[in-house]
C-alpha cells in the first residue's frame, strides 16, 4: 500500500459499485451492502470519539460504511 493518503485532489480510481439486497425478515428488513472494485488506497476516517482510523479504503469502507455513506447523506429535518 502506498503511504501517500488519498483526498479528493490526488486520488483517482475507478468507481466502485456497490449493491443493496432488501431482504424482509421476521423482525421487518434486511439490507445486505456488497461493493466490487473498492480501491486500496489509504484513508483517514474520523471517529465520533475523536480518533481517526487509517488504513485501505478496501478494508475500512466495512467497518465504517455508516461514516462514508450515511452520514454524507443525512440531513437536517426541516423546522
Amino acid at each position: 500500500m502506498d503511504a501517500t493518503v488519498c483526498t479528493v485532489a490526488n486520488c483517482s480510481a475507478p468507481d466502485a459499485v456497490p449493491v443493496l439486497t432488501f431482504r424482509d425478515t421476521p423482525g421487518g428488513a434486511q439490507i445486505e451492502l456488497v461493493q466490487a472494485n473498492v480501491p486500496d488506497y489509504a484513508v483517514v476516517i474520523p471517529n465520533p470519539d475523536g480518533s481517526q482510523d487509517t488504513g485501505p479504503l478496501s478494508a475500512i469502507v466495512n467497518t465504517h460504511w455508516n461514516t462514508l455513506y450515511c452520514n454524507g447523506v443525512r440531513r437536517t429535518p426541516a423546522p
